[in-house]
């Protein structure tokens, strides 16, 4: 009886060990909720998004305190943000300076769109950001890590 009870244990130790080494992958989920949730841009305007080796991938979080935190893929950016029913605008936008070797220009074309976002819309797990044209101007995708 007490070799079964050790043998459990040892079955069960390493299947947690293990379980916890394993890499943390995204899912994607549907109809997500606007805030506090992580999105990951996918394309500024209609060109792609790339995230570089060493490199954050761009992202916001809209928390509930009407804070907006992320990354434009190479330096963090924070401000605030205003919601009236699908019209959001962003106002207070900082970044931190720093210099990266590669992305700058679509970290710049990133924090700058922010100036002409005007109403968003959620179509599962996708975010619309639309300029006062309702082109799209950013585009995320929700992910999440298991």
């Amino acid at each position: 009886m007490r070799k079964i009870f050790k043998i459990l244990f040892v079955v069960a130790f390493t299947s947690l060990f293990l379980a916890s080494c394993a890499k943390n992958e995204p899912v994607v989920k549907n109809n997500d909720s606007l805030k506090n949730t992580y999105w990951k841009l996918t394309k500024v305007r209609e060109h792609k998004t790339i995230t570089y080796e060493k490199q954050t991938e761009a992202h916001i979080i809209l928390k509930n305190e009407n804070k907006i935190v992320g990354s434009d893929g190479c330096n963090r950016i924070f401000g605030s943000y205003n919601i009236d029913k699908n019209k959001i605008e962003f106002s207070h936008l900082a970044s931190t300076r720093m210099a990266c070797m590669k992305g700058m220009t679509q970290a710049h074309e990133f924090s700058t769109a922010f100036a002409y976002v005007k109403t968003y819309k959620i179509q599962k797990n996708k975010l619309f950001f639309y300029d006062e044209n309702k082109n799209v101007i950013l585009e995320f995708i929700s992910v999440y890590l298991n």
